[in-house]
């Protein structure tokens, strides 16, 4: 691998992390979690949490990447309310998309599950 490679790599790696501690920000938040008790649990000050949210945004970032940053949270959040056997399909499994398309996620519920369940696992 050559160090062009190597440095290409690493910004890669990079964007993923940031991005994947905004979603892991953001999926504390819709939980229930104020900023200020986020903070606390992962030793940061509230200031620090409010500008992680505002200095990354993740409208109009690549489908794909969304997905290899928020995989380990999505699975997460599915599998602690009970959901099971996660998969992306549509576009983004294909490896067709682009900055307009949406991300086609499908989850087995656990029985008796309502549609709020459904909705919440959604948000």
């Amino acid at each position: 691998m050559t160090l062009f490679a190597v440095y290409r790599s690493a910004c890669s790696a990079e964007a993923v992390a940031r991005l994947r501690r905004v979603l892991a920000l953001r999926a504390m938040l819709a939980s229930g979690a104020t900023q200020r008790q986020v903070a606390e649990a992962i030793g940061i000050s509230q200031p620090a949490v409010s500008q992680q949210l505002k200095a990354t945004a993740v409208e109009g970032v690549d489908p794909a990447l969304l997905i290899d940053a928020g995989g380990p949270i999505l699975r997460s959040t599915a599998e602690e309310r009970g959901f099971a056997d996660l998969a992306v399909f549509g576009s983004v499994a294909r490896g067709e998309a682009d900055l307009g398309s949406d991300i086609d996620l499908l989850v087995r519920p656990p029985q008796g599950t309502t549609i709020t369940e459904l909705l919440t696992l959604q948000r």
